[in-house]
């Protein structure tokens, strides 16, 4: 008798860590697009002031990301190559869509391949496209982080009284 309630009890516990998690992965993508945008922009201003190559810009860069470390490595080994498949890698992506990815990965195709003005423009360009990922990232985690978790708990229960 005693196993079954603790059987329910961890099914309970699953469900509703999972709608925590699902939950918690759109607050992460908010955050993640959030640091990319800041790294964007620490990069249009390392090319329009100091006027560094993309390796010194890279190293000078403090990254937050899993990400951006493996990419900022891909360059400091000039695998130049790898970054596309570091990006689309999905273990690498974090909480980002295949959308923010593939903005990333474009980002990095111009970088370091044209003149000054014109990667200081895919710089304000990326921003813009990042900026408008961010503000629908936002609104879909208000919208739906809170139904995650009340699914997740609500889906426990159900469980739970079904078995009892």
């Amino acid at each position: 008798m005693t196993m079954k309630y603790i059987g329910i009890l961890l099914l309970f516990s699953c469900s509703s860590l999972f709608g925590i998690y699902k939950g918690s992965a759109l607050k992460n993508r908010v955050l993640e697009l959030f640091e990319i945008i800041k790294f964007i922009n620490k990069v249009k201003l390392e090319i329009s002031y100091q006027a560094l190559t993309i390796k010194e810009i890279l190293s000078s860069c403090e990254d937050k990301l899993p990400l951006l470390q493996k990419i900022k490595q891909a360059y400091e080994k000039n695998n130049q190559s790898d970054i596309n498949t570091i990006i689309n890698n999905s273990e690498n992506a974090g909480s980002l869509l295949k959308s923010d990815t593939n903005l990333l990965s474009r980002f990095f195709e111009i970088l370091g391949t044209t003149n000054t003005e014109e990667q200081i423009a895919n710089c304000n360009i990326s921003i813009i496209e990042f900026e408008k990922a961010l503000v629908q990232a936002k609104e879909t985690a208000k919208q739906k982080q809170k139904m995650y978790r009340t699914l997740g708990v609500l889906c426990g229960l159900m469980i739970a009284v079904v078995l009892i």
